[in-house]
């Protein structure tokens, strides 16, 4: 018996590929894709990004006048102050997240479309609410 076959019952290991160029998208075939993607879908990833944005700016505002003792008090807080305004932003940018990698070609184990509206919707319970 050789040295070079290995014992019997024992898998041979297989070698594990490296990445070539072709499987690697460049950034320029991105922005390819993304420039030749539906109006509308685009349009849905913006309204992910400015609801992170909105976020930020001031959501809440109380003012109260304290009278002789303090004058007039104005207190604000933005969305990440309470559960449905962090919870709704995080679902609209994962709902934006999920349609851009799905633009750009990932193969997503759900139905993309469905998954996006139900995120979508969930954010806009979330903010009313």
């Amino acid at each position: 018996m050789s040295d070079s076959t290995p014992p019997t019952g024992e898998p041979t290991p297989e070698p594990t590929p490296e990445p070539t160029q072709a499987s690697v998208p460049s950034a320029n075939e991105a922005v390819a894709t993304l420039k030749g993607a539906d109006k509308l879908d685009l349009g849905l990833i913006g309204a992910g990004l400015l609801a992170f944005l909105g976020s930020l700016l001031p959501y809440y505002t109380m003012s109260y006048d304290l009278g002789a003792f303090g004058g007039e008090t104005s207190v604000s807080a933005s969305a990440w102050h309470g559960f449905f305004g962090w919870f709704a932003v995080l679902c609209a940018v994962a709902a934006a997240g999920i349609l851009a990698a799905h633009l750009l070609g990932l193969a997503m184990p759900f139905p993309v479309r469905l998954v996006v509206l139900a995120l979508f919707g969930v954010a806009l319970l979330c903010t009313v609410l």
